[in-house]
């Protein structure tokens, strides 16, 4: 995500990337316990927590995160993306459900009002076919 000047970044910090093999473990203990046993919901509870730290870190990122970003800029201008349409790539689906930028988006425009900051969402616009006022639209 940029920010601020040209090149300056927030780094994706790969929350789910970090805990992906713990939850993987985690899965594959809770499919060899057998249904309805006392061992199965021990592993299920796991499963929860792996799944419970995960949401609790990115939670954690987005408010700091946020608290910087409204603290440095009186007014804030976020890119409305489309998320849903992004993540059908599937090289890149699971990075971008990573990042959760519409949760980051969510909660930087909500500490925005609540701070009293001005903020707008901004729609990316640029056109399908050839350059405004041309005649013949290019393939």
């Amino acid at each position: 995500m940029e920010i601020g000047e040209p090149g300056e970044q927030i780094e994706n910090p790969h929350i789910f990337r970090a805990e992906e093999g713990a939850l993987a473990r985690a899965q594959r203990h809770l499919s060899q316990a057998a249904k309805g046993s006392k061992k199965r919901e021990q592993r299920r509870k796991v499963v929860a927590r792996v799944h419970k730290r995960t949401r609790h870190h990115r939670k954690d990122f987005f408010e700091q995160e946020t608290c910087k970003l409204i603290k440095r800029f009186g007014f804030l201008a976020v890119e409305v993306l489309t998320v849903h349409n992004m993540s059908k790539n599937p090289s890149l689906s699971k990075s971008i459900a990573d990042a959760a930028w519409s949760v980051f988006t969510q909660t930087l425009l909500a500490k925005a009002e609540e701070a009293a900051g001005r903020h707008s969402r901004v729609i990316r616009r640029t056109p399908q076919f050839g350059t405004v006022g041309s005649r013949h639209s290019t393939p």
